[in-house]
């Protein structure tokens, strides 16, 4: 894989469901960082030389916005409670 190409990624912002995300690559791990409701949350993506990177970026918004449905079906749930 060409680390040039790879280290392009790293720190690339990524706007998903109107969620701003900043891709990272920390200790040879992707992650994905962004708020919600003023929270910090870090998901894990995959290691650094799992997948190309048009991979990681697709990955990546899949990844934030499962975690994105997977809160606000629980705040739905919430309010009708």
């Amino acid at each position: 894989m060409d680390n040039k190409k790879v280290r392009t990624l790293d720190g690339e912002i990524m706007l998903v469901q109107e969620v701003s995300c900043q891709v990272k690559l920390n200790d040879h791990q992707w992650t994905v960082a962004f708020s919600y409701h003023k929270e910090p949350v870090s998901l894990n993506v995959c290691k650094e030389d799992a997948l190309p990177e048009c991979f990681i970026r697709t990955i990546t918004q899949w990844a934030v916005e499962e975690y994105l449905e997977e809160r606000r079906f629980e705040e739905i749930c919430q309010s009708m409670n």
